[in-house]
């Protein structure tokens, strides 16, 4: 479970951290000041956000379901 976390948050990170990266590189290139990092930047918040959003929408699931389990009331042995 924890490697599994560390797995999506180190994913994270780099979503973060790659797009500007790589723009800044094209911008060192092409000369184009900083055109191309600030669009990595934009790129690499949205899928930060997206991929935070679907942790936490999976977390809150699974949070859910074992609440709906210990919480169901008890039914006799005819499962009624």
């Amino acid at each position: 479970m924890a490697a599994a976390w560390a797995s999506q948050v180190t994913g994270i990170a780099l979503e973060m951290v790659v797009p500007p990266v790589l723009g800044l590189w094209i911008d060192h290139k092409l000369g184009t000041g900083f055109v191309f990092v600030t669009l990595g930047g934009v790129l690499g918040l949205y899928a930060a956000i997206r991929s935070l959003l679907r942790v936490a929408h999976a977390a809150q699931g699974e949070k859910g379901n074992r609440a709906g389990k210990d919480c169901a009331p008890p039914t006799d042995r005819n499962g009624k």
